[in-house]
């Protein structure tokens, strides 16, 4: 317990645990909160676990696939197999490898919406990749044991009905866990300004969840946390945390632990390892919203134990590796498509088809990037000098200069542009907005199909990059934003990419509010460096540039 000196007041800020006997009120509403509980259906107290329902995905998934590939195989007289140990090796590792893609676009987080548009692209494209990789397992291990080869037929035909099958019972699952979850709540302890802005982006989140602020501090319970229409601060911390049941899905900490005190703090450790789960809104970001909060940000935030990035991980050895053969395996499919866009691009508009411009890579060092024209020149009399992702300035014969804005939050400034050297300064705002004039039409479809990126698979192959990872940032852009944004040189601390954790899940920005909240997307990547959200990314990557949600 917290003590005081004598003849000085209480810390009305500090958080005291006291030993609280529990009002009758409080006794009769926790009576009625167990015979509600009893009178719930099994189906809602089973899925008030968080790890049931991967369980049943797993489950589901196992089941469904053994008996489809049974089936299957059964109708078609698949002949291949000689001994049952065979048509058992292959059912674990195409389950094996099911698994893992599904785990990697969330099939198995009870978090996820299963029933959105989003999901079930990703699925598509989950199973899609599963069945190429047991494929090439398979056969490539058939190569040496030709008893173990199993009809192509078989497997296509098990894979294209799996698929429907695992989204119907993923989406008819999730109407139940929906209705689960909107009945379960979230305690925050904090009434002060983190827990207001964690209220904030709670509201703007897809969580369903309600939220429960409690606070020791008399002054602050009975107000709202954020003004009216919010959750109403109550008092007792000690007792609600005696009383967390079933309907609390955690324990959020919105508050410094130098506010806490020992006493909360240490019945808080035992509630996470004996009850239900604790948060720091630092770890609440990260698990739910997958993304690092800047306020969390400090400057020894790197020396943190849990980042899987260090200087001999070798996932770093076998990324470059992959960079280098996919770059190169990517060039030569490629080129058709690059040779179309150049003649495309040089055929509508004047000027050249590539540009090339200065950016900012791993550890601060410049580089030169390349990428396909895709805006209308500006005649010399302009002679602007832009930044951003997209932005490029080349002079070509008789002063012409060709401009490409930036397509990325935060990659463009409100920057100045010299027209002579004596006419003075002006400013030109050249972030791109949505139907922008100064995209070309070819230049819009190339946007879209995010093939103005190609050009940058020789910087790749060169290493300046990496095929995922941060996006890099013009050199000017970012000597603006490490001014004005902390910590932003924290970004350098991997390779930049041509896509990335950031580009696949905020939309396009037009703001250094965007830069902000896109860099907390860039960290969370950084802590969480690995093979496993590199293949998200990829994933995420495909279904953008299919789905043309580029600009």
């Amino acid at each position: 317990m917290l003590t005081q000196e004598p003849g000085k007041a209480a810390r009305r800020d500090v958080f005291v645990e006291e030993e609280v006997e529990t009002p009758a009120w409080e006794q009769s509403a926790a009576d009625g909160a167990r015979v509600q509980d009893q009178s719930k259906p099994l189906l809602a107290k089973i899925l008030e676990h968080d790890w049931i329902v991967a369980l049943f995905y797993v489950g589901y998934d196992v089941v469904c696939w053994v008996l489809l590939y049974g089936i299957v195989g059964y109708i078609r007289r698949d002949q291949f197999f000689t001994t049952p140990f065979e048509f058992v090796l292959v059912d674990c590792i195409v389950l094996a490898v099911i698994l893992q893609s599904l785990y990697i676009v969330g099939g198995y987080n009870r978090n996820i919406e299963t029933r959105s548009l989003t999901y079930t692209a990703e699925h598509i494209l989950a199973i899609a990749a599963a069945a190429a990789i047991s494929s090439l397992i398979i056969y490539s291990a058939a190569a040496y044991d030709a008893s173990m080869k199993p009809s192509r037929g078989v497997l296509l035909i098990s894979f294209i009905a799996f698929l429907p099958l695992s989204l119907v019972y993923r989406r008819s699952m999730r109407r139940h866990v929906a209705t689960s979850t909107a009945q379960r709540t979230f305690l925050v302890i904090g009434s002060g300004q983190m827990a207001a802005q964690f209220y904030e982006n709670y509201r703007q989140s897809p969580n369903q969840q309600q939220l429960e602020f409690v606070d020791n501090d008399t002054a602050r319970v009975g107000s709202t946390i954020a003004g009216e229409g919010s959750p109403i601060i109550q008092g007792g911390i000690a007792a609600k945390l005696a009383k967390l049941d079933e309907r609390y899905s955690g324990v959020i900490l919105a508050e410094s632990m130098d506010r806490l005190g020992r006493d909360l703090v240490e019945r808080l450790v035992r509630t996470q390892f004996q009850r239900t789960r604790v948060y720091t809104l630092e770890s609440f970001y990260e698990a739910h919203w997958r993304h690092v909060p800047m306020q969390m940000i400090d400057p020894f935030w790197p020396l943190q134990m849990g980042f899987q990035l260090a200087r001999i991980s070798p996932y770093h050895y076998l990324k470059r590796l992959c960079d280098i053969v996919a770059a190169t395996v990517l060039l030569v499919i490629s080129s058709p498509l690059m040779a179309m866009a150049w003649a495309l691009i040089r055929l509508t508009s004047k000027g050249p088809a590539i540009f090339k411009q200065v950016r900012v890579g791993r550890e601060g060092q410049p580089f030169t990037v390349y990428k396909f024209r895709t805006m209308a020149q500006r005649g010399a009399a302009a002679q602007l000098s832009v930044s951003g992702s997209q932005g490029a300035n080349f002079t070509a014969g008789g002063g012409e200069q060709f401009v490409n804005p930036p397509r990325e939050a935060g990659d463009s400034v409100l920057v100045k542009t010299e027209r002579s050297a004596v006419s003075g300064e002006e400013t030109e705002d050249i972030y791109t907005r949505r139907d922008d004039p100064r995209v070309t039409r070819v230049g819009r479809w190339l946007r879209k199909l995010r093939i103005d990126e190609l050009p940058q698979l020789w910087n790749v192959f060169k290493g300046d990059i990496s095929l995922i990872g941060p996006r890099a940032e013009w050199i000017k852009c970012v000597e603006r934003y490490e001014k004005r944004i902390p910590f932003y040189h924290f970004r350098h601390l991997v390779k930049p990419g041509i896509t990335g954790w950031a580009q696949v899940n905020y939309p396009y920005g037009e703001s250094e509010e965007d830069a902000v909240a896109k860099l907390q997307y860039d960290l969370y990547y950084i802590r969480h460096y690995s093979l496993k959200l590199d293949a998200m990314i990829v994933l995420k990557t495909i279904h953008t540039m299919l789905f043309g949600k580029g600009r």
